[in-house]
């Protein structure tokens, strides 16, 4: 994933592929926390969900997430790395879905994210 998409269209990308996989509408991007990138709440009953997303060797810094019963947590590393106590409530986006979001669902991919597919004339 990361040879193909910098920091922002990954992020693009993993909002995108939240809407469609899980029904989660973005509400706000570019929050000033250090734990994750945007707000998005569940299409059918408005409950409230973050997202983690960090390209290159970023770790996902697990204790800047928020816990509780309030919010849903999800999370992407290109690395796979993560830093801080463990929680089984964070759901994880695995490498292997992205691609196969991209694959199944090219129709409605963020423009900073298809023109990566298109293939570049000599």
């Amino acid at each position: 994933m990361e040879s193909l998409h910098g920091a922002t269209e990954l992020e693009d990308l993993v909002a995108v592929c939240l809407h469609d996989r899980h029904d989660l509408i973005l509400v706000s991007r570019g929050c000033s926390t250090p734990g994750y990138e945007y707000v998005l709440r569940a299409r059918r009953d408005g409950r409230a969900a973050v997202a983690s997303v960090k390209s290159g060797a970023a770790p996902i810094e697990l204790d800047h997430l928020p816990s509780g019963d309030g919010v849903d947590v999800w999370a992407y590393a290109v690395s796979g790395a993560a830093t801080g106590t463990p929680r089984d409530e964070i759901q994880w986006i695995s490498t292997a879905e992205l691609p196969d979001f991209m694959a199944k669902r090219p129709a409605i991919l963020p423009e900073n994210v298809a023109r990566w597919l298109t293939p570049r004339r000599p």
